[in-house]
């Protein structure tokens, strides 16, 4: 567990109200965790900076406009931050002896199980695949009504694939896909390609291409479809630029927080985690009284002793964190904010920047502002790409493509994964 000027890891799991693999939460990084600002943070120090009063109504403002400027500041660049790894480990495939019921789309085995994450899959029955709307109980499925099979079946062979995956993360472009078992790259086709590819690469294979689209499962999320689909249970490893982790949790806070030596369970009796809160920064007071965040100021609150990441949310009043407590407490002051997914030495001011320019635009008392400001945040801006491109430890390359916009384009990939 890290101090307020320690370092400390973050890699947020799937655990918690999230399916496992399916939908981990945005990874972290590995942070120097006194370089970390959160959500409250940048909020704070722009009523700091700006000298706002603090109202309920500029409160609300300022968070609308963090917010803004995140996404707007993410868009304008290709900023080194984003550019992230991905592993996608795929299930292998399973073959049974089936029974069919065309009156209530329910698929039975009377030996072994289904896979426990079935839902996610396909059925393949006589050279057609079935997608699985859910998984019933160990030895039934319920087949989708837009796939399913008009007539009745028994005991017939069929095999459960799963051809897509969710990926755990907003992703922008992709680099690279990499097969690790093979060591061998897969070339991207069109969503309307894969249709087509995978009409004909109806049987289990060495994987060859994969695409990319909206995920069905899960809003916000892109799944990545690999054809043919490896019998096997395969790595793919996936270089990416990534969308950054959208703030949703300005602060929850609390002073009956307890944690036990040797254990990463923080609970609170009080508190009302949620699955949002996966991920996020957790900042703990030596006493009852709050600690502050990065702007300290605020004279009502105390520096923070520890600082770590929610990986887990076990129910409304208990969290798995990154790293185990050190000693037993209870009655702790306590904050939950989102990180600010920015590199500060090269983001943190054009983020504050643009969010003061997004305050002016909305504010009507603080019209007046704006041509300063948006001046200021142009500045800012320039300095922020300056700095990014001035970094030497990496060298990218620039071809890549947009997931938005296809276009049927293959990108050259780098077999060494573009790192």
């Amino acid at each position: 567990m890290t101090g307020s000027g320690g370092s400390g890891g973050g890699g947020a799991s799937g655990a918690g109200t999230y399916p496992s693999l399916q939908v981990p939460p945005y990874p972290l990084a590995i942070y120097m965790t006194s370089d970390l600002f959160t959500y409250a943070d940048i909020v704070q120090r722009l009523r700091d900076k700006r000298g706002l009063a603090g109202s309920t109504r500029e409160i609300h403002m300022l968070k609308i406009a963090v917010q803004d400027a995140l996404t707007e500041l993410a868009g304008r660049s290709t900023w080194r931050h984003y550019n992230r790894r991905a592993s996608v480990t795929t299930k292998a495939v399973s073959y049974h002896t089936a029974s069919y019921d065309a009156s209530t789309m329910v698929m039975s085995i009377a030996t072994g199980t289904w896979p426990t994450d079935a839902q996610y899959g396909e059925v393949v029955y006589d050279n057609q695949r079935y997608k699985v709307a859910s998984r019933l109980t160990d030895t039934t499925l319920l087949i989708h009504s837009a796939t399913a099979p008009a007539a009745n079946f028994t005991s017939k062979a069929v095999t459960w694939m799963q051809a897509s995956y969710a990926l755990p993360f907003m992703i922008r472009q992709i680099r690279s896909v990499i097969d690790e078992d093979a060591y061998r790259p897969l070339v991207y086709m069109s969503p309307a390609d894969a249709v087509r590819h995978r009409k004909l690469a109806r049987t289990t294979g060495q994987t060859l291409r994969y695409t990319l689209r909206s995920s069905e499962n899960y809003m916000g999320l892109k799944e990545i479809e690999f054809s043919p689909v490896p019998a096997q249970a395969t790595r793919f490893e996936i270089a990416m630029i990534v969308r950054p982790r959208p703030f949703k949790t300005y602060e929850l806070t609390g002073t009956d927080g307890a944690y036990t030596t040797s254990t990463k369970t923080f609970t609170s009796a009080t508190a009302a985690f949620e699955a949002n809160h996966v991920g996020c920064i957790l900042r703990i007071s030596a006493s009852a009284t709050l600690p502050r965040g990065r702007t300290v100021f605020d004279e009502a609150r105390v520096d923070f002793a520890i600082q770590t990441f929610i990986t887990e949310v076990v129910s409304p009043t208990e969290v798995k964190v990154s790293s185990a407590f050190t000693a037993t407490a209870s009655g702790k002051g306590y904050t939950v904010s989102d990180p600010a997914d920015i590199d500060p030495t090269t983001m943190l001011a054009a983020l504050e920047a643009l969010s003061w320019e997004k305050y002016c635009i909305n504010h009507e008392q603080a019209v007046e502002l704006l041509p300063a400001a948006r001046a200021l945040a142009t500045q800012e801006f320039d300095r922020g790409i300056a700095a990014d491109s001035a970094d030497s430890n990496q060298s990218e390359s620039a071809i890549c493509y947009d997931v938005d916009t296809f276009e049927d384009f293959e990108p050259n990939v780098d077999v060494m994964g573009g790192q």
